[in-house]
């Protein structure tokens, strides 16, 4: 019974709902044109009666009644009130859908079949009705399964604990579904609420019919400039909050015969269709297995239409973020201002501290001349005038320089003390056969590196490498 109209909003066009509008099945009109008859009536009743049938000094105490009524309507608080009300009923009645068993997982799992030609075996339903208990027995045939998967378990028909904990974890789910319906069905919205909400829609809209009559504009009352007999607004206004209204009094049980309500009956046949389709005709019915199209396809792709081919040539989306770009002196760590840290904990050499002192630190090698560029980088000196400080030293690859090209990593007031000179033996020259380094332990993990440490990556480091 549920109407389905996603076919026909399939689009987003000019006036798509419009179309909608029109139908009959499920809409407003069907279920609220009773209680607007009913208003409308009562309302052209009062204004014929006020016109043709008052005399003049009772026309004048309905005209204080009206006044009286139109003012004093608006204290109650109906937007609030029903809103709230019908986003718990909506909220409620998309839950219990949601809680609706479905046997597909559950028959993945286990293979069995059940006895024709019932739901239950007589044996079954005379235990079923034996059962001595005054509450509702949905659970037993729960029970049942459970027990009959442990049979099977001792038997060897389930292979191992995993597919029996697997079953038995299925079925809780189903169970627990079913059990949420009953309790569901058990505990409704509490009562008062729904009648605080149709007092308050009633009560205004009883007030609307008087508060909202048209007045004799001879008379000068404020707002009354204007004599009509049909209040166009107010029919609006009740067609809205009525009908709001009457969309929970729909969605408050879906288990009944509304245009809206769960189709049931077709869930129950589906399920036991797809059941006994999984179990019985399918049941290690498997097709042959074959290559398939996409088997020596380095870069398979999916089919395409030829209205939607051009949809192949469109990148991919890589993320909001992945095309920003910033400027390299933007892109610079700095210091942050005030920094008042021990010298000797974040301010001191740090990569200087982690890094061994031997051969492998040699400024002609790789990791020296890497170094070099950081020690530059973060002490501003230009590779130019580092470079013309150390043109009159000779560096031989794998020897350390006699210069102070290699501390300007911080400022000289930061700095640690300058380690004790390499007395042992010198390395050999490249291309003499030397005896293998000695394994140098690197020292203890110290803290993370201070934030204003400049990247390691940059474009001269990406010209060494």
């Amino acid at each position: 019974m549920t109407v389905t109209y996603t076919a026909r909003v399939a689009n987003a066009r000019f006036g798509g709902f419009s179309k909608l509008l029109l139908l009959w099945r499920g809409s407003i009109y069907k279920l609220l044109w009773r209680e607007l008859l009913c208003f409308l009536g009562l309302y052209m009743a009062l204004s014929a009666a006020y016109r043709f049938v008052l005399a003049e000094g009772h026309k004048r105490y309905f005209e204080k009644l009206v006044i009286y009524c139109d003012q004093y309507a608006s204290l109650i608080p109906l937007s609030f009130v029903l809103g709230f009300y019908v986003n718990l009923v909506v909220h409620r009645w998309w839950n219990q859908y949601l809680c609706m068993p479905l046997p597909d997982a559950l028959m993945c799992i286990v293979s069995g079949t059940l006895t024709p030609p019932g739901f239950m075996t007589r044996e079954e339903r005379k235990k079923f009705e034996n059962l001595n208990s005054s509450y509702n027995k949905y659970w037993v045939p729960c029970v049942w399964f459970s027990n009959l998967a442990a049979q099977a378990r001792r038997e060897g028909r389930i292979r191992d604990n995993s597919a029996l904990k697997l079953l038995l974890e299925e079925l809780t789910v189903f169970r627990g579904k079913c059990s949420m319906l009953f309790h569901y069905d058990w505990i409704n919205i509490p009562l008062v609420y729904t009648q605080v909400v149709t007092i308050a829609v009633y009560s205004y809209f009883l007030a609307c019919v008087i508060g909202r009559q048209f007045l004799d504009p001879a008379q000068g009352y404020k707002d009354h400039n204007l004599d009509l007999f049909v209040p166009v607004f107010t029919l609006l206004q009740f067609f809205f909050y009525a009908g709001w209204l009457k969309v929970a009094e729909q969605l408050i049980n879906p288990f009944g015969e509304d245009d809206d309500d769960f189709e049931t009956n077709f869930l129950i046949d589906r399920n036991f269709q797809v059941s006994m389709l999984a179990v019985d005709e399918m049941y290690d019915d498997l097709a042959m297995l074959e290559k398939d199209l996409y088997w020596d396809t380095a870069e398979a792709r999916a089919p395409y239409t030829a209205a939607t081919a051009f949809l192949r040539l469109q990148p991919s989306f890589q993320g909001s973020t992945f095309d920003i770009t910033l400027a390299k002196e933007d892109m610079q760590f700095e210091r942050p201002d005030g920094a008042d840290l021990p010298l000797g904990e974040a301010h001191g050499d740090f990569l200087q501290r982690l890094l061994p002192v031997g051969p492998g630190m040699a400024a002609g090698s790789q990791l020296g001349r890497r170094l070099s560029v950081l020690r530059r980088k973060n002490s501003g000196v230009s590779e130019a005038s580092t470079a013309a400080s150390c043109a009159g030293t000779s560096v031989l690859d794998g020897v350390a320089p006699e210069g102070d090209c290699g501390d300007l990593l911080l400022d000289s007031g930061l700095r640690e003390p300058e380690p004790e000179p390499h007395t042992g033996p010198e390395p050999p020259a490249p291309g003499l056969d030397a005896e293998p380094f000695t394994r140098v332990s690197m020292p203890a993990p110290r803290g993370p590196a201070p934030p204003w440490l400049p990247s390691p990556i940059g474009e001269e480091e990406e010209n060494l490498a």
